[in-house]
């Protein structure tokens, strides 16, 4: 089975994800889930087989080294999206990543996350990780706002009125800007 995926909006700039399944792992999640919507809902059997895999594979103790091989065999990849689905659900899981990342410095990370209750400072130590904060959460209110992050908008207007960048097609924007927009679909 695959470890490493990419959708039709990451594999054009050469991004891969690492998906968990949603709700399941993510924590307190007040929105809409976009692993309920569009390309994620074909073969919804597969996903969630792959998902459970996934999820199951984060726990064994080799899952480090795992990922830290399944990432050099992408020798195409320019970056790596920690979960594309899913999200961060435990300290221990967050340190895990962050030892992934460190012995990979010359490949780029990035995530979205709403559980920011968990501490991430392992993460946000490393050079080549960027950490988005998604609005839409029970924890929305620790985001700081000078520091990369994500809403979501109905319309394309109402992103631009607010002065977000449009990283709806353009996922790589999310490693560069601090105001990124995504137009719910």
């Amino acid at each position: 089975m695959e470890i490493l995926s990419a959708n039709s909006k990451l594999k054009k700039h050469k991004i891969f994800s690492f998906d968990l399944p949603p709700r399941i792992t993510c924590v307190k999640c007040n929105c809409c889930c976009w692993a309920e919507k569009g390309h994620y809902t074909q073969k919804p059997k597969d996903k969630k087989l792959r998902w459970k895999f996934l999820h199951w594979l984060t726990k064994q103790p080799d899952f480090e080294s795992t990922m830290i091989n399944s990432i050099k065999a992408k020798k195409s990849a320019a970056a790596i999206r920690i979960h594309g689905t899913g999200d961060y659900y435990s300290q221990d899981y967050i340190e895990r990543w962050s030892k992934i990342i460190a012995a990979l410095p010359k490949m780029k990370f990035y995530s979205y996350t709403k559980a920011l209750h968990l501490d991430f400072k392992p993460l946000l130590n490393l050079d080549n990780f960027t950490l988005i904060q998604s609005y839409g959460g029970e924890y929305d209110h620790l985001i700081n706002p000078r520091k990369p992050h994500a809403k979501i908008f109905k319309t394309k207007s109402e992103l631009k009125s607010a002065r977000y960048v449009d990283a709806s097609e353009d996922d790589r924007l999310a490693m560069t800007k601090t105001k990124i927009g995504l137009i719910a679909k």
